[in-house]
């Protein structure tokens, strides 16, 4: 069953080190404009929802809501439950800033799976994508205890959720290439936007 665009909010991680790029990869320039503006323009095509966590105030120039980590220097964890504690939905679909291939379409089959679960989350070949997942607003608490215990892995979150969680196998939907992330700039030198 399919949510309405004014049912979920797609939040969008740019908080990290990008120890790998040097500098800040979410505004890396891919094909002429900025690695996240890619993500961003994709969020764009299913709702007016949206929001950024990011540490940078670069990120305002997107002219979405940017906010700053929580609980920082606590990698996604912590900016999932940032993005959770501003988002104004139960809904929220997290994407990473360093997934420039997305695009709405993909985006589309997960929102498809998620009204009655608490976590909906992409798999790729059996093996999760908790960057490329909904979790709904009532896993705050339980995100919460993980910071509060030092525990970052966000397969734990995952699994604590049991029957809760959809895992949505992509594999055989889309070219896994949507899913690649750019991590250097030689990622950076060898792609170009192809379109799904």
């Amino acid at each position: 069953m399919m949510i309405y665009q004014e049912e979920f909010t797609i939040i969008v991680l740019a908080g990290g080190k990008s120890s790998r790029m040097g500098v800040d990869k979410g505004l890396m320039l891919l094909s002429g404009k900025p690695m996240v503006k890619h993500v961003l323009d994709a969020a764009a095509q299913l709702t007016p929802h949206i929001l950024l966590v990011a540490n940078n105030p670069a990120y305002r120039q997107f002219d979405y809501p940017v906010y700053a980590d929580i609980w920082p220097e606590t990698g996604p964890m912590g900016g999932i439950f940032t993005g959770l504690t501003h988002s104004k939905t139960d809904k929220n679909l997290i994407l990473a800033c360093d997934t420039p291939f997305l695009q709405a379409p993909v985006l589309n089959i997960l929102l498809e799976h998620c009204a009655e679960f608490t976590i909906t989350v992409a798999t790729l070949n059996g093996q999760l994508e908790p960057l490329f997942a909904v979790y709904d607003k009532k896993c705050l608490p339980e995100i919460e205890k993980c910071l509060q215990n030092r525990v970052f892995k966000l397969q734990k979150l995952i699994d604590s959720y049991g029957n809760m969680v959809k895992k949505v196998e992509m594999s055989e939907l889309v070219p896994s290439e949507v899913f690649r992330n750019l991590n250097t700039p030689e990622d950076l030198d060898k792609n170009q936007i192809s379109t799904f």
